[in-house]
């Protein structure tokens, strides 16, 4: 019992006042629209992506998110719009998130440069009631759910070639105070940056390597820097690696089952003294671009 109201009530109090508040992703590299509005369009195509990632699995209370993106370029225009879903559980409370996208292209003959807008909203909800207490009759827990509606907006720049990407973003730009409760008193929600890179290089006929870095910032916070290193195998099988600096050790497969369909799951093995808690977390994508029956995309499943 007080295991777990300790857990409880550190990711209540991380939720509303560490600056990591962001949602955390190990295939950030394919699910791109999730952290940069930038992003929508650059697949060239009609593109859905399905996410679902269960954090520090067999702790209670754990972390669990699942996103729905899809974004589009416009025919013969310059512009691409895409739409982004979020659902992020932790302990007691629940965000879900909604945003649409709006980006610029510059489409050079070599190069793609694309700057993104996003605007949408929040909705934490917050059920303390649910909580289960020493003291069954206090009266800061009992019947003392918040819900709060926090809208925001974010900008990002995406440029990219057929074997290379760098990508930077704020995807919340506005610090709104969480509640006016006694408990959370000052907490708000925090601004954080990202900055990707990564590319392909062709080893032989059949092999391709692919290395990833995101760098993520936040106010009041340490950075974070993820590292991965994939191959691809015959432009179907991906298998990678990925360092959580100070966190996890991450495994990542991806099937490309079709021009069109997309497949991934990784597994995160922690480092910290948490993994004696939990057995991994746990990421699953899919992804499909209605790209009209073509053979391949002008610049394919890389990125």
């Amino acid at each position: 019992m007080r295991k777990f109201l300790m857990i409880s009530g550190l990711m209540i109090w991380s939720t509303f006042a560490l600056a990591q508040q962001q949602f955390m992703f190990t295939q950030y590299m394919f699910n791109g629209l999730a952290i940069n509005p930038a992003y929508a369009g650059s697949h060239e195509a009609l593109s859905l992506t399905m996410f679902t990632r269960h954090q520090w699995v067999g702790m209670e209370g754990a972390p669990n998110t699942q996103t729905l993106a899809i974004h589009s370029p416009i025919h013969k225009e310059h512009i691409a719009i895409g739409g982004l879903i979020v659902r992020d559980k932790i302990g007691v409370t629940t965000n879900h998130t909604v945003y649409g996208s709006y980006a610029y292209k510059i489409d050079h003959r070599d190069y793609h440069l694309s700057f993104g807008i996003q605007g949408g909203f929040s909705v934490y909800d917050t059920n303390l009631s649910e909580l289960r207490l020493t003291n069954s009759n206090d009266q800061r827990f009992l019947a003392n759910d918040v819900t709060s509606f926090l809208p925001n907006v974010g900008v990002g720049a995406y440029f990219y070639l057929p074997a290379l990407y760098v990508g930077a973003s704020i995807p919340e730009l506005i610090t709104n105070p969480y509640s006016s409760q006694e408990y959370a008193d000052g907490a708000r929600q925090i601004r954080h940056y990202f900055f990707t890179a990564g590319g392909v290089i062709t080893l032989n006929h059949s092999i391709k390597w692919k290395p990833n870095m995101m760098l993520r910032l936040a106010d009041r916070s340490k950075p974070s820097v993820d590292i991965n290193s994939s191959f691809l195998f015959n432009d179907i099988i991906w298998l990678g690696v990925s360092y959580r600096a100070l966190e996890s050790i991450d495994l990542i497969f991806e099937l490309q089952v079709s021009h069109h369909l997309r497949l991934g799951y990784s597994y995160d093995m922690g480092t910290t003294n948490l993994r004696s808690t939990n057995s991994g977390s746990h990421e699953l994508v899919l992804n499909y671009r209605f790209n009209k029956g073509a053979k391949r995309l002008l610049n394919p499943r890389h990125f």
